[in-house]
């Protein structure tokens, strides 16, 4: 990457993978970099987020990347996008119902869904976005207890979230059904308790 940074998130099409913002030594970041997954090599710069913000949410079609939510430095509502194709500054997207760090997300290529989070009281509420155009989150439902930094991964129907703490670590994962709204399923469980992991699909 161009700097050290934690607590950042990312977004990605079939060509690139586009990381920003994150904690930087004594300050938060708002830089994105990029990496063409064709070659190896450094990140280059891609533009600047809106605002510099760590433990967002992040979700993406195949055109736009949106992080929404965070820590920077007080908890943020503020969702902002980028066009992936291109390079530069980040765009004000709309805001989600209620500001909060440590969310998760995930989307199909039409709808973003972000949720859960410390506001500084646990969340579980999920929101959701039509990615191709701009405005404020509407109400989606809610997981199945209040948590927050679980990590979400999709497919274009399917999205799960996946850990976190409530207020203990757990392994809990819930899935909603993207093209509808309502409240979390359960899924199954983790093989071990975790949050701030990681976790992706094969699936834009």
């Amino acid at each position: 990457l161009t700097g050290p940074v934690n607590n950042s998130n990312g977004v990605s099409n079939h060509t690139r993978g586009i990381m920003g913002g994150g904690h930087l030594g004594p300050a938060h970041s708002n830089i994105i970099d990029y990496v063409t997954y064709a070659s190896m090599g450094d990140a280059s710069d891609f533009g600047d987020m809106t605002t510099a913000r760590m433990s967002y949410a992040s979700a993406q079609s195949g055109t736009r990347g949106l992080f929404g939510g965070g820590y920077s430095p007080s908890n943020s509502n503020v969702v902002e996008y980028i066009t992936m194709a291109t390079t530069g500054n980040a765009t004000d997207f709309g805001d989600l119902t209620n500001s909060a760090r440590g969310q998760g997300g995930f989307s199909s290529d039409t709808r973003a869904l972000m949720g859960a989070g410390n506001s500084p009281t646990l969340q579980d509420n999920m929101d959701y976005f039509t990615i191709a155009s701009t405005g404020d989150a509407t109400d989606f439902g809610n997981l199945s207890a209040a948590r927050t930094s679980p990590e979400g991964s999709s497919t274009k129907i399917r999205g799960v979230l996946g850990g976190g703490a409530e207020p203990s670590i757990v392994n809990t994962i819930d899935y909603f059904t993207i093209a509808t709204t309502g409240n979390a399923t359960d899924f199954g469980d983790m093989t071990g308790v975790r949050k701030h992991h990681g976790a992706a699909s094969n699936s834009h």
